[in-house]
């Protein structure tokens, strides 16, 4: 819910769908999404682009719920994701 543009709404559904491919192909005794309602909320002001570079982010935020470990505060991330799970370079990083 709130303000994604259409290109943040494909990311969110990519990175669901593949977090719960791997889940199923890796983890089969995984039973995270059984139970678990995912809702994720981007407030309007929260978004400055409609771009897909948030998707590696979103994944491993996922993942973290799903395996109930925290994520590192000394990482940063950026990138697209596939549907297979890889990462696309970002062009315009400094």
């Amino acid at each position: 819910t709130g303000s994604l543009g259409e290109v943040l709404k494909e990311s969110t559904t990519i990175v669901y769908t593949f977090v719960k491919s791997l889940l199923v192909r890796k983890f089969p005794k995984n039973a995270f999404f059984d139970t678990a309602h995912i809702h994720l909320h981007c407030p309007g002001g929260a978004t400055s682009k409609d771009d897909p570079s948030a998707g590696i982010a979103m994944a491993i935020s996922l993942l973290s719920l799903v395996f109930n470990q925290p994520v590192s505060s000394n990482i940063a991330t950026t990138g697209e994701m596939t549907i297979t799970g890889k990462v696309l370079k970002v062009d315009e990083l400094r």
